[in-house]
């Protein structure tokens, strides 16, 4: 059976450039996976107050409130593509990725590889949550975890794969 992987990312948009800032991955195996960008421009996210309001407090910070170098989930963007990269090579049976409104996400993903290209062989397919709530003209449960977290949002994001899975087969929607 195909592994179900729910993804988010957070990120700093300066309109032409992305800055990632965090990625979590969730799978439906089980495994997780959360790393920060030790090399994301902190200035820049510094000036921006949504991000210091929602997304900066919940990345792991020293006493003083920076971002805490020491932390093992705080990595190079190179590193945290090769572990993505063995996680995702290491599913015999393949995966779908499943993402929220992921356009921005799937950029910041393609990146972490090679300028926005995914590695040859991998599948293009990504299941976004956002454009099955609309088809199907439902509303999605409440996420009731911490939210602007990436790895809190990927395991959402993949609650939701399942939760819409499971109302489409209840309701033969689209069938």
């Amino acid at each position: 059976m195909t592994t179900l992987i729910g993804y988010d990312t957070e990120f700093l948009n300066l309109g032409s450039t992305l800055y990632p800032i965090s990625i979590g991955l969730a799978f439906s195996t089980g495994i997780h996976y959360y790393a920060v960008n030790k090399d994301m421009p902190v200035r820049a996210i510094g000036a921006n107050d949504f991000l210091m309001e929602h997304v900066w407090p919940q990345l792991p910070l020293d006493k003083n409130g920076n971002l805490d170098y020491r932390n093992t989930v705080v990595k190079s963007l190179g590193r945290i593509a090769e572990e993505i990269k063995g996680l995702l090579e290491a599913e015999e049976n393949g995966w779908e990725l499943v993402t929220y409104c992921g356009s921005q996400d799937g950029t910041i993903f393609g990146n972490l590889f090679s300028k926005g290209m995914w590695p040859e062989g991998w599948g293009w397919w990504v299941y976004d949550i956002e454009q099955e709530r609309r088809r199907l003209g439902v509303e999605l449960p409440e996420q009731t975890t911490l939210l602007h977290h990436a790895l809190s949002d990927a395991s959402y994001n993949l609650a939701c794969r399942f939760w819409l899975d499971d109302l489409a087969a209840k309701t033969q929607v689209g069938r």
